[in-house]
């Protein structure tokens, strides 16, 4: 009744209807008919498909291990110091790019200190004087008292410094982290040494 209405509320109705009876005959028809004629299929060339199956899994591995070589090659670079590890963090360290795009925001705020109001333009054009035709324009553009952009120009400077300072404090929170990682780690491989050599 739903996809044949044409009362009020139809134009909602029967795209509801329609996709609800679509889906009632496609799942009939898939469940009667498709899955069947496909589980029969699978069962009667399973021995074939097995050698076919092993053949493209042996390729598939083989290209995966092709494609993945030079990634996992160049994934791992020895880090002889621990100066050396501070580099590549502050390099690649995500806070840290996220540090320098504020301090470029910051910039970028700065030179809109001077902001003033748009400029409006008014044109006239008729009898409102006289019995002639009178032109009159009208240029108006309005200022804030010039303390205020000092004021906003001060501020905009205190906040890329503040940006800046905040860059060297994740800066230095990372060369610290890294220097207690890179201590732990060579305290625990000089006790493995230590550990093996007393195995032995």
């Amino acid at each position: 009744p739903m996809a044949i209405s044409t009362s009020a509320g139809a134009e909602v109705q029967q795209p509801l209807a329609t996709v609800v009876i679509g889906g009632m005959l496609t799942a009939t028809f898939l469940t009667l008919f498709v899955l069947p004629i496909l589980y029969r299929w699978t069962e009667k060339n399973k021995k074939n498909m097995k050698t076919k199956n092993s053949s493209l899994l042996a390729v598939g591995v083989v290209l995966i291990g092709m494609m993945l070589s030079p990634a996992l090659s160049n994934a791992q670079t020895t880090v002889e110091s621990s100066d050396q590890a501070i580099d590549i963090g502050l390099t690649n360290n995500a806070n840290v790019t996220i540090a320098k795009s504020r301090i470029e925001l910051s910039q970028q705020n700065k030179k809109a200190a001077f902001n003033p109001g748009k400029t409006n333009l008014d044109m006239q054009y008729g009898q409102y004087n006289s019995f002639e035709n009178d032109f009159g324009f009208n240029v108006n553009q309005s200022f804030e008292f010039p303390t205020v952009y000092f004021s906003q120009w001060n501020l905009a400077k205190e906040k890329v410094e503040g940006s800046e300072l905040q860059l060297k404090v994740v800066q230095n929170q990372l060369r610290w982290y890294i220097r207690q990682s890179w201590n732990n780690l060579g305290f625990l491989n000089a006790k493995r040494i230590c550990l093996f050599t007393t195995i032995l």
